[in-house]
C-alpha cells in the first residue's frame, strides 16, 4: 500500500517504544487504542502519509484477546513490555487533553528517571 500513497512516508512509533518526530497524532492513537480498549491492547509502529497509517503492529496480552490474534507472532507482539515502553516515552499532549485521555501515571522510580 506504500507505493500508492502520495506525499512523505515516515515512521512515527516503533513497536519498541520509540516515538520518532514532533506530530503528536500518531502517538495520541496509540495511546488512545490502549486506553479504550481498557488497557488490553495497544497499536504502535505508526507511519504512513500524513494521518493514513500502513503497517501497524498491535501489543496486546495474548490471555486478554481470542481467535486468531491470540496467535499472533510474538517476534512483533511485545504484551505488557510493549505497553511499558511506548508509556515510558509518551508524553500527553494536546490531543490526548482533547480526546479527554486519563492521564497514565508513571512510578515515583520513574519519574525521577523520566525518558527524555
Amino acid at each position: 500500500a506504500e507505493s500508492f500513497m502520495l506525499g512523505e512516508y515516515k515512521k512515527h512509533n516503533t513497536n519498541g517504544g520509540t516515538t520518532i518526530g514532533k506530530r503528536t497524532t500518531p502517538q495520541a492513537f496509540s495511546y488512545f487504542s490502549f486506553i479504550k480498549s481498557e488497557r488490553r491492547l495497544m497499536v504502535v509502529d505508526i507511519q504512513g502519509v500524513g494521518d493514513l497509517y500502513t503497517d501497524p503492529v498491535i501489543h496486546f496480552l495474548p490471555s486478554q484477546v481470542l481467535g486468531a490474534l491470540s496467535n499472533a507472532d510474538a517476534e512483533l507482539n511485545f504484551a505488557i513490555r510493549g505497553f511499558a515502553l511506548f508509556l515510558w516515552s509518551h508524553r500527553r499532549n494536546d490531543i490526548d487533553r482533547l480526546l479527554q485521555l486519563p492521564v497514565f501515571r508513571l512510578s515515583p522510580h520513574e519519574e525521577r528517571h523520566i525518558a527524555p
